[in-house]
């Protein structure tokens, strides 16, 4: 009967090393998963906001000529899109919406003259 108390202790210190040794790797693996996911995060966040800031520039120059080419509107629709997708809106929309309102050729400055 000694025997059998022994092996039984022996074998509850084997399962708890055990244990603890998978709870430890799957602690490590979690935090890696973790920081993974911030690191994702975090680049997907550094693009919307790279994005945001080429989409108010663009406006800026294309409002201020009062015109925007149609090579121009379409690589603005791209990278709006490209902003939506990663959760941007809001006040972008309403400047990207103004962008694809102008005309797609430079008003005639003869023509704005006369009429002002």
């Amino acid at each position: 009967m000694g025997t059998m108390v022994i092996t039984t202790i022996i074998t509850a210190l084997i399962s708890s090393v055990v244990g603890a040794i998978v709870g430890a790797v799957a602690a490590g693996v979690k935090s890696k998963t973790k920081k993974e996911l911030n690191a994702e995060k975090a680049e997907r966040l550094g693009v919307q906001c790279l994005l945001r800031t080429q989409l108010l520039d663009f406006h800026d120059k294309y409002t201020a000529r009062k015109y925007c080419p149609s090579y121009a509107k379409e690589a603005i629709m791209n990278e709006y899109e490209a902003y939506h997708g990663l959760g941007g809106n809001g006040l972008v929309t309403k400047f990207y919406n103004d962008i694809m309102a102008l005309p797609e050729t430079q008003p005639d400055e003869k023509q704005e003259k006369t009429t002002e």
